[in-house]
């Protein structure tokens, strides 16, 4: 966790907010980025941020453009003007967005509760399919929870995340294998057999370990959901002491 001091992180904001007028785009961006790991949403500044973002979106490059989604969503900062306009300036450059810009991009949809940004969803699904091979595992889960999220069922998507995961399942940690089997739970996609198979090999390998309780119920209720074969459901739910409702 991350030495948050208020009384510093408000000074430094009072001491902001004269001068956001003459911030640059990259400036916005980098602001707001710093303060959403620090849980430290001051309303004041994150108006004045969005406010001047709004009058010059078309300067924001694609990692600005990423990184200032994300911030307003790790904040639960609802601003749906500057969010819409995001949205929409990331459409033309999505090519340019990197595996993690995408993965932030959707995520903030989710986390925002916007799912009625189907053009920059569409755009999202291609451009992650040209780049799959080159998504962190993280990449690759967060993705998978973000539609799964926003129930939307890209299939084409879901079916590339599913293959690359599964080949990659030495890269699991506890938070991919809840939030994989959880999303393709949610959406009832039974297609991708190999997955299951390895975050059920994986979850017994792994053990009761430091799974968080939400974690341990996400991929109990998943494997339930999916109704995968016995075997591998009572293997997977013998792990813990949940039984799925």
């Amino acid at each position: 966790m991350l030495f948050t001091h208020g009384p510093l992180l408000a000074a430094i904001s009072a001491s902001a907010l004269p001068r956001i007028a003459d911030y640059d785009a990259q400036d916005l961006a980098n602001t707001a980025w710093a303060y959403a790991p620090l849980e430290y949403p001051h309303e004041p500044l994150f108006d004045a941020i969005a406010a001047e973002a709004l009058k010059r979106i078309g300067d924001f490059c694609s990692q600005e453009l990423a990184n200032s989604s994300w911030a307003f969503s790790v904040l639960s900062i609802w601003h749906l003007p500057l969010i819409s306009s995001i949205s929409s300036a990331s459409i033309p450059s999505i090519a340019d967005y990197s595996p993690q810009d995408i993965a932030n991009t959707v995520w903030a949809l989710a986390k925002l509760e916007r799912r009625h940004h189907e053009p920059l969803l569409q755009a999202i699904s291609a451009a992650a399919l040209r780049t799959i091979a080159d998504f962190a595992m993280q990449n690759l889960s967060n993705t998978a929870w973000a539609y799964a999220s926003l129930i939307v069922v890209d299939c084409p998507l879901l079916a590339a995340i599913a293959s690359e995961a599964s080949v990659r399942s030495a890269e699991f940690n506890h938070q991919a294998v809840a939030n994989l089997a959880w999303s393709y739970a949610r959406l009832a996609f039974r297609d991708p057999e190999p997955l299951f198979e390895a975050l059920a090999t994986s979850a017994i390998r792994m053990g009761q370990g430091p799974w968080r309780e939400d974690h341990g119920y996400a991929l109990t209720w998943s494997f339930w959901r999916i109704t995968r074969p016995d075997s591998w459901i009572s293997s997977v739910l013998a792990q813990y002491s949940v039984t799925p409702l």
